[in-house]
């Protein structure tokens, strides 16, 4: 009858950013705790760029610029 179908929520799929960004958070850490240091930059630029005061993103950036001896990076974050 011309009836369009309701979509169903994904399970998945998160209406409150910080649930999403807790879990990219949970994944970086993850990640590092793999050795995979660029792969979480990557995911806590990504926090960064919506939450700039992120304290857990910022943390785990300055712990891999103090473990790869970027000590100059590890103190520049505002």
């Amino acid at each position: 009858m011309g009836r369009k179908k309701r979509r169903q929520p994904n399970s998945q799929q998160s209406f409150c950013p910080f649930v999403d960004v807790e879990g990219k958070l949970q994944q970086a850490i993850s990640l590092y705790q793999a050795g995979q240091l660029q792969q979480t930059e990557q995911i806590c630029q990504q926090i960064l760029r919506d939450f700039p005061q992120h304290a857990d993103a910022l943390h785990l950036l300055g712990v891999i610029a103090c473990q790869v001896e970027e000590y100059k990076i590890a103190t520049d974050f505002d």
